[in-house]
This record gives structure tokens, C-alpha cells and sequence, in this order.
């Protein structure tokens, strides 16, 4: 399908993501070339820490905008919470890309998650918000070649069926994920709907039903080699405070157990972790392969349009919210709407006549009709925006 096929207006719009990253060049290399390739047209990447080397890369980039997140952009309030970080950032794109009306989607991805999209499918959905089902990649020791084996989502006979064969200890996702259940989540940018890390909800506090397809995933690269698990877990780079539930917490106590005991050797303490790696993470890729689970993520490939003849005026744009407080980003519960910010802006007289139109436009259009459930982990609310895995 082509921009302007007959019946399917929307097809011309944009995808775009944003991401909260701090990462090697290496991997930051790799992530946007998947994801451009994959069905992005447009990334937002804030930068989590400083890394000149790779702010240098991704600002030589058409198809990247980075924010580096510093003194400036936090004014003295940068947040402990790593989630609410991203979600702070995920709504300044979301609220920077609604004036602009080229963009259909914004994904709120990790730096190890590529799109794995059936773009036409996509396009053409009026639905407000879109799920993507997970893909998790096969864990393995060494690869010769890429990454090219994903576990799909199981049905519960077939967890049944993994743990009757000792491929997982009990039939549930958390066993047979390693990493997140829930999938992503995109919408149309909008100051209305506060998009999060796997979910998106109302001013409210309610969460928006999101449109799935057998056909809209995400590729999540957690921990698909012993290095890869390495880095993630025991390099300096690893969030060794970070505190999650069940497998992932055993996981996580276990790493840190052998991390916090100065008197092994190093060879011993890489066995250590070399064990901990083969009883947590490694798949057993042969019976996942005869039980029909393992899939192959889309060929194709995207050539991505960038952001067009919108490019500058969403720079200027993006110049005026880095500067601003936070707390039109944060929790609906800091009562600041972004609204309000709009409107500030307005009268403050610093927007060019372009700018001016667009806010202006922006704000006049009326919210979005969505369909919401209850929240029932209550994660909004709890957490002041994070929703964790």
C-alpha cells in the first residue's frame, strides 16, 4: 500500500518511538538500526547519562532527535525512579509530536526492544491506542549468526505441556519470559492521554483498552546471549538497586550475592555467574522448537521518512519544553496539565507565527472518546505514573 491509497487516509501518517537509553555505541548502533529498518520512521531518544560518543552519533542522524537529559532539562529534580524518568519523558514526545498531525503513532520502547509491525495494518487503525504483543528472543550462549529465534506468547496448555517436559518449573509467562509480559503500547499524540511504560491512561488515572493484532509485535532482546545477561545484570551498567518480584527478584538477589562477595577470584566468581545464567535464563531451544513456539521476526525491510517538512518546527518546538518544569510531564497527580504549558506558551509571546497556529489548533481540538478499564493493580495510582512489569 502507498501514501493516498483511496479508503485509507491515515495510511500516510508517521511512526515514531521514544526512548529513555544509556548504552554502548555498539548496542546504540544496533538498536537504531533495527528499529529504523523495522517500521520507524522517526526516533526520540533521551539520553539517560551523559555519553558523548553516543549523543555525537545520534545527533548526525535525520531520522534520531536527542535530548540529553542533564542539569538543564531536570532543574535540579531529576527523579530516582528509572520509570519515572521514561515516562516523563515519553509524554514530553508525546506532548512535543501533538501539534503535529503527520505523526499517526508513538511507541514508548526499551533500548533492547525493536517494532515488529505490519505497518499497512497499522496505519490504517483509527483505534486511539495499539498493543504489541511481546517477542522475546531465544537466550543462548553464543550465536553464530544474528538474533533471528523469538519465543512467542504460549497458550495455557502449552505452558502446561513446557512444564510436564521440565522446560519451565510451573505453567506461567513469568517462568517462560524472562523479561516483561505485557508487551508496548503506541497512541496518537495527544495532551490528554498520558502514555506509560506498558500501558496508556487518562488524566484520570484510568487505563485506556488498547487495540491488539496478531500482527503488531515487539522484539524484546533481554538477555539473548551469556554476555548480553552479563551486561544487563552484573556490569556497571546493571541497576543492582532495581527491585522486581518473583523469578526476577531470585534472579537478581543471586547476582548481587555473588557481585557482593570481594574474596572470590575472578574465575570463580564468572562460573558463579555463568551458573546463575544456565539455571535462570538459558532456553532450552530445542524443545521450544518442537513444541511450535519459536517464530521468525518480519524480512522486510522500511525505509524511514523521517519527520518531513515538520522536522524544524518540532525542534523549535522541542527547544521551548527541555526548558520547562517537569511537572506538566509528571503524574496527573502534581496537577499541572500540559495543557496549561500550552497555554503558557501561547502567552508568552516566544512562539513564531507557525508555532502559535499549531498550539493554538492543538488545543482547541477536543479530547479523544476512549474506552477505559479499572486499573487493577491500582499501578498508576501507587507508583505516581509507573506501571511495572
Amino acid at each position: 500500500m502507498t501514501e493516498g491509497d483511496a479508503g485509507k487516509p491515515s495510511a500516510a501518517g508517521r511512526v515514531c518511538t521514544v526512548t529513555t537509553l544509556w548504552d554502548s555505541l555498539d548496542n546504540v548502533r544496533q538498536f537504531v538500526a533495527r528499529n529504523l529498518a523495522a517500521g520507524a520512521d522517526h526516533m526520540f531518544i533521551f539520553l539517560d547519562a551523559p555519553a558523548p560518543d553516543v549523543g555525537e552519533y545520534l545527533e548526525g542522524l535525520d531520522a534520531v532527535t536527542v535530548v540529553r537529559t542533564g542539569k538543564r532539562y531536570w532543574r535540579g529534580h531529576r527523579p530516582d525512579d528509572l520509570n519515572v524518568r521514561q515516562i516523563v519523558n515519553a509524554n514530553t514526545a508525546s506532548y512535543l509530536l501533538s501539534p503535529f498531525d503527520s505523526v499517526r503513532w508513538l511507541f514508548h520502547i526499551d533500548g533492547d526492544e525493536v517494532l515488529d509491525i505490519d505497518r499497512d495494518e497499522l496505519l490504517s487503525s483509527d483505534a486511539p491506542v495499539a498493543r504489541l504483543s511481546v517477542l522475546e528472543s531465544v537466550s543462548r550462549a553464543h550465536w553464530d549468526g544474528p538474533v533471528d529465534r523469538f519465543k512467542r506468547t504460549p497458550t495455557p496448555e502449552e505452558l502446561v505441556r513446557l512444564t510436564r517436559l521440565g522446560v519451565i518449573p510451573r505453567p506461567h509467562l513469568h517462568e517462560y519470559f524472562h523479561g516483561h509480559i505485557r508487551g508496548k503500547v503506541g497512541m496518537r499524540p495527544t495532551l490528554d492521554l498520558r502514555l506509560s511504560i506498558h500501558n496508556v491512561f487518562t488524566r484520570a488515572g484510568e487505563r485506556v483498552v488498547a487495540q491488539p493484532s496478531p500482527e503488531w509485535h515487539v522484539l524484546h532482546y533481554d538477555c539473548w546471549s551469556s554476555e548480553e545477561f552479563l551486561r544487563k545484570w552484573a556490569s556497571p551498567m546493571a541497576s543492582r538497586k532495581a527491585k522486581f518480584a518473583g523469578r526476577r527478584g531470585r534472579l537478581r538477589d543471586a547476582v548481587n550475592a555473588v557481585l557482593d562477595t570481594p574474596s572470590l577470584a575472578d574465575e570463580e566468581r564468572d562460573r558463579r555467574l555463568m551458573d546463575i545464567y544456565n539455571t535462570y535464563i538459558a532456553d532450552d531451544v530445542t524443545a521450544l522448537e518442537e513444541a511450535g513456539l519459536l517464530v521468525a521476526p518480519r524480512s522486510d525491510l522500511h525505509t524511514p521518512r523521517g519527520l518531513g517538512p515538520d522536522r524544524e518546527a518540532v525542534h523549535r518546538l522541542l527547544d521551548h519544553l527541555v526548558s520547562v518544569e517537569r511537572r506538566y510531564f509528571m503524574s496527573p497527580r502534581r496537577k499541572a496539565h500540559p495543557r496549561e504549558l500550552f497555554e503558557e506558551l501561547l502567552r508568552s509571546g516566544s512562539l513564531d507565527a507557525d508555532l502559535q497556529s499549531r498550539l493554538a489548533a492543538t488545543l482547541a481540538r477536543p479530547p479523544a472518546t476512549v474506552a477505559t478499564v479499572a486499573d487493577s493493580d491500582g499501578a498508576e495510582r501507587r507508583n505516581g505514573g509507573t506501571d511495572r512489569s
